[in-house]
């Protein structure tokens, strides 16, 4: 899919999206933008929308994505879902935010919405360091990595069914020392982790 010619990208998802963890850069996205404005040149200006909402799962994003995408005439857009829809209340077997099969079935809506509007790109969700997310330093919420994996495995297998582009960063950070990745408190990605992202992107962009 790879296109230098789009005028419109956005990022939509949650607080990695808004760039949490990596305050100097705004993230992968602050990065997407700096790169995608300097493709820009005197007539042929370039406009980057970012949409991440911190807290935001794949209910929220459904309830928003088509008209956020359409009032900006976005052309490509970049995903970066699941990990809030694995959260879990209260205990580590608490319950959990959104059910594999509502999941699922959020994703398909999201991406067929999306579809007769952008072309779209979409990052898996990325190990997290347990010791510090269950329970995260800030409220009763668990975000288990056995959780995050199996909803990274079903959104793989959607977007292979729609035959949309998927970054498939689950594989690539469990290959690793993945801790190296992630902002201190376990949850988001820190700087490398941000850099990584911005690096596999602008690849198939």
């Amino acid at each position: 899919m790879k296109n230098m010619n789009y005028k419109r990208i956005a990022v939509v998802g949650a607080s990695t999206a808004g760039g949490t963890g990596d305050s100097e850069f705004g993230g992968f996205a602050g990065r997407l933008r700096k790169w995608h404005e300097s493709q820009g040149t005197a007539g042929n200006n370039k406009y980057f929308y970012n949409l991440g909402i911190s807290g935001n799962d794949s209910n929220d994003i459904l309830s928003r994505v088509e008209k956020e995408l359409k009032d900006r005439k976005v052309e490509c857009v970049i995903f970066q879902l699941g990990g809030n829809d694995c959260r879990r209340f209260d205990s580590r077997d608490g319950d959990i935010t959104t059910p594999l099969d509502e999941y699922k079935e959020n994703i398909h809506d999201i991406l067929t919405k999306t579809s007769e509007i952008a072309d779209a790109i979409v990052i898996s969700p990325y190990p997290v360091d347990e010791k510090r997310t269950c329970p995260v330093s800030w409220k009763p919420h668990y975000y288990r990595n056995d959780d995050l994996e199996k909803y990274s495995k079903a959104l793989r297998r959607i977007c292979e069914r729609m035959d949309i582009k998927y970054i498939n960063v689950w594989e690539y950070f469990k290959s690793k020392e993945f801790g190296e990745y992630l902002y201190e408190d376990g949850l988001h990605l820190g700087p490398a982790g941000h850099e990584y992202l911005f690096n596999r992107i602008i690849k198939d962009i």
